[in-house]
Order: C-alpha cells, then sequence, then structure tokens
C-alpha cells in the first residue's frame, strides 16, 4: 500500500507541477494602445518602423490603433502611448487615464513640439507627476547627439550603452534615465520617469526614434526593455509586473481538469 500510495503522490505531485507551468504559460504578452488624439501615432509599419518591428516579432507585443481614452479601452492595455497631444482631455478622458495609471498601468507621453506643451503638462498635472515639460529646446533637427544611460529604471540592463537622439523639448522634475553625453545637448532633461502609485509615466522631449540610428545606440533595446515591464521584474524596487491580465479559459479548464484529479486520487487512497 505505500508503494501504491507513493506513486499516486508522485501522480498528484505531478499535476500540480503541470497546472504551475499551465498557469505560468498564461503570461500574456503586452499591448499597447495610441490615442487617437495625438499628432501622429507612436508606432507602425512606417513610423518608428524599427521598433515596432522589434515589439511585435521579439515581444510578440500587440500595438493597437488609434483608441479613445475610456476606462474599457483603457483596461485592455498594459501600456498606453500619447503623442503629441493635440487637445486637453475631457474630464471623463483625465479620470479613465489617472485611474488606470494609478492602478499599474504604463503611461509614455512624448511631448517633444512646442505646441504640445500645455497639454502634456495638463496631464502630468492631472497624474500628480512631479514631471513637467519646458519650453526650452534641446538638441538640433540637423546633427544627431547621445547620451548615456545612467541605469535608473529599465536602463538598468542597458547602463552604460548610449542612447541617441535629435531635437526636443526640456524636462523637469521626476528620475533622469540617461546622463549627458554632448558637449552641447543634454540627453538626461530629454526623457525622464515618474511612479504614479502604481504605475508610471515615462515622458519624452524627443521621439528618440531608432529608424535613424547609427549603430551602436540603444535606443531599440531600450523601447524593448520598457515594454518588457509586463512580463519582466525592471523598474523602481524591482519594477512592475503585469497584474492585469488573466489566464485564458482553457487554462482555467486545464487547472480545473488537474484539482479534479488530485481529488480522485486521494480519494482512492
Amino acid at each position: 500500500m505505500k508503494v501504491k500510495y507513493g506513486a499516486r503522490g508522485s501522480l498528484t505531485k505531478l499535476i500540480l507541477s503541470l497546472v504551475v507551468l499551465g498557469l505560468a504559460g498564461a503570461a500574456q504578452a503586452a499591448t499597447v494602445g495610441q490615442w487617437e488624439g495625438s499628432s501622429s501615432f507612436w508606432a507602425g509599419n512606417v513610423t518608428f518602423g524599427t521598433i515596432y518591428s522589434a515589439a511585435t516579432l521579439g515581444l510578440n507585443a500587440t500595438v493597437e490603433s488609434g483608441e479613445a481614452i475610456t476606462a474599457t479601452n483603457l483596461s485592455n492595455n498594459n501600456f498606453f502611448i500619447m503623442r503629441n497631444p493635440s487637445a486637453s482631455l475631457s474630464s471623463a478622458e483625465a479620470t479613465a487615464l489617472v485611474n488606470w495609471v494609478q492602478s499599474g498601468g504604463i503611461l509614455l507621453l512624448f511631448a517633444e513640439q512646442a505646441s504640445a506643451v500645455a497639454n502634456a503638462n495638463g496631464i502630468l498635472s492631472s497624474l500628480g507627476s512631479s514631471i513637467s515639460v519646458t519650453s526650452s529646446t534641446i538638441g538640433s533637427p540637423y546633427v544627431q547627439a547621445s547620451g548615456t544611460l545612467n541605469g535608473a529604471d529599465v536602463g538598468a540592463s542597458l547602463s552604460g550603452q548610449r542612447m541617441s537622439f535629435y531635437n526636443g523639448m526640456a524636462l523637469t522634475g521626476g528620475t533622469a534615465m540617461a546622463n549627458a553625453g554632448s558637449p552641447l545637448w543634454n540627453l538626461a532633461g530629454l526623457f525622464r520617469v515618474d511612479n504614479v502609485q502604481l504605475g508610471k509615466v515615462y515622458v519624452f522631449g524627443s521621439p528618440l526614434d531608432a529608424n535613424y540610428n547609427s549603430s551602436g545606440f540603444s535606443n531599440t533595446q531600450f523601447f524593448l526593455a520598457l515594454l518588457s515591464q509586463s512580463t519582466t521584474p525592471l523598474g523602481f524596487g524591482g519594477g512592475l509586473q503585469d497584474t492585469t491580465q488573466n489566464p485564458e479559459p482553457a487554462t482555467f479548464a486545464f487547472a480545473g481538469l488537474a484539482l479534479a484529479a488530485v481529488v480522485f486520487t486521494r480519494r482512492r487512497k
């Protein structure tokens, strides 16, 4: 009887291990939403095509087309991107966005044009972020400059590698993610991060476009590290993990069958 009991115990352990593996395998890739009110979309087959391809093919991420800011739309996203907001948010939109970020959503806000400064700052104010977009410009539209990732936030795995940019708006507040690398322009003033309760907001004064970078720069790797936060512990204090995704229905069914098998083996003892 002890031998049979041991066999059943081993079977039980095996089934439980399969349940754990099944649940672990249910983790879903990141879903990136983009605001329909942006002056242009951040990533697509043409715009930021290098990053788009790397994210969709390398990370199996879903990069959605433009959508309205509603609680329902945001609930499907791990990340939400707003590029050069061309309008201020309504009270309903602001409430939905704030609730989503505070609950663990990650906002990427690009404000590389002077016309977007006021609307971007309105969004940051609603979130309670310490980051602000100034009216000062950094860089040149014709000369590429660079800075070095300083190890803050998602740049920890890329510390010491170079980022590159053209021109943009200077930022203050939050945590800078890079050090100055050019004697003329300071990348530290162009992209910053801030915690907003359970979520984060990344603010970019420059598009930091990977499509125009020379070899040796890590813009694409930086964005891939950023988008990997849905499944990889990165960032402040161990970073964020995706808690918004639920196991697939098939996974629940598998877990139920496994649990039933465990109960059956125990009743047969």
